[in-house]
């Protein structure tokens, strides 16, 4: 009897990590939609009206918008770098358009990089998850 009740605990406890698993892959899934489509509203759509983004001079109004936008990239991209967020499921709802959003975005990258003016990196986990998208792709 003592037999029977330890393996009926042993597959409850085998039972709960499962649905403990799943229920996590699935809250991570599902906080990646949000936040990609909050994304998309916040961010993206601000960053289309912008055309050339060499044309974008630096300090100017524009310049302004577009780094308060890079800004809400680069947050996304380290909830992906961390697994917050899942990779896969940004390569699925759009990993080619946040390649092309980096690619866009490279000349006022490069910019603020050039001048440093707050020290450290600039946009490198933005830079890192499109490497990985690169790769997935």
């Amino acid at each position: 009897m003592d037999i029977v009740a330890l393996l009926v605990s042993i597959l409850a406890l085998l039972f709960s990590i499962v649905q403990f698993a799943r229920d996590s892959s699935r809250k991570k899934k599902e906080s990646t939609l949000n936040a990609y489509n909050a994304l998309q509203y916040d961010t993206f759509e601000k960053l289309n009206k912008y055309v050339d983004m060499s044309t974008i001079e630096y300090q100017s109004d524009a310049w302004e918008k577009i780094t308060i936008c890079l800004a809400q990239i680069e947050n996304f991209s380290v909830g992906i770098n961390t697994g917050i967020y899942s990779l896969k499921i940004l390569n699925r709802l759009g990993g080619a358009f946040f390649i092309r959003q980096f690619e866009k975005l490279m000349p006022v990258i490069k910019l603020k990089r050039e001048k440093n003016v707050s020290p450290g990196s600039h946009y490198d986990e933005f830079e890192k998850t499109v490497e990985m998208l690169r790769k997935r792709r």
